[in-house]
């Protein structure tokens, strides 16, 4: 017995949005036109009701007493579809990272991690790109290599997917500045083949964030940036202990943060003991 009354309502206020909302629609360019073209069709000795944010009227019922805007009542109800489709992904999202806990425990296992001692001689060369100076460096750098992904493909491109977190410290000297030193922390990717199991060679790559002490002329800042890429031979003792050899193509600038921003590149050659 209710809902005859309540489609009756409803069809009377869908054809009052559509006779107030069609002639607005020409004005949606200019949401104050709206206003006043709303406004002055209340000249029949009836209310023109409230504004209603969007530029539109509300129609007051007499009935229910409660604002109604056709447009407003299709926004409302795409926010609250909103609102349900966030709430799903979010519970599925929750899912998903509750299931993925035995896997992200496989990913922080550390049973195959090493830790390495590096030391190497670098140096830089002018005219390498916008290089000027010679810088000479003695480098320490203690390594810590998570293993990351194992299994890697097979034959001879079979191996391993490391990442590496590197402390270099570093005593730099040249003819136009007293020596002095560096110190940063970089984060590498590396790729070892591991085909054979006693000589494995490996690639990396990466950079990080480096303080510079030494008053290196054509250097501007005290915190540069760098880059860099290296080759390298592992050759197994045995299980748990190897040697590390390799040759990097190292980076240093400050990316402009400060004038001049001359950059040191250079090689280094470096050995290591992981264990």
């Amino acid at each position: 017995m209710r809902a005859a009354p309540q489609l009756r309502r409803h069809a009377i206020f869908k054809e009052w949005g559509r006779l107030i909302c069609r002639p607005l629609r020409a004005h949606a360019v200019f949401p104050w036109l709206t206003t006043a073209a709303g406004a002055t069709r209340g000249h029949h000795g009836h209310s023109s009701g409230r504004q209603c944010s969007a530029g539109y009227f509300f129609l007051r019922n007499t009935e229910a007493k409660d604002p109604i805007c056709p447009v407003m009542e299709k926004t409302m109800q795409r926010k609250q579809q909103g609102l349900t489709c966030a709430v799903f992904l979010l519970s599925l999202y929750t899912l998903t990272m509750l299931q993925a806990i035995p896997a992200r425990a496989e990913f922080w296992n550390t049973a195959d991690d090493y830790w390495a001692l590096m030391f190497g001689y670098g140096q830089s060369f002018p005219g390498w790109g916008q290089t000027e100076e010679r810088v000479h460096s003695f480098e320490f750098a203690p390594r810590y290599s998570h293993l990351t992904i194992d299994g890697i493909g097979s034959g001879w491109w079979a191996g391993r997917h490391d990442t590496l977190i590197e402390l270099p410290l570093t005593v730099v000297g040249g003819p136009g500045f007293d020596t002095s030193a560096m110190a940063g922390l970089n984060l590498l990717a590396a790729y070892t083949f591991t085909a054979d199991d006693c000589w494995q060679p490996y690639v990396f790559g990466g950079g990080g964030i480096l303080y510079s002490f030494a008053d290196i002329p054509g250097m501007g800042a005290h915190w540069n940036g760098n880059y860099q890429f290296a080759g390298g031979l592992r050759y197994q003792l045995d299980d748990l202990h190897a040697l590390l050899f390799e040759a990097r193509y190292h980076h240093i600038s400050n990316a402009g943060s400060a004038d001049p921003n001359v950059p040191l590149n250079g090689i280094r050659l470096m050995i290591g003991y992981a264990f």
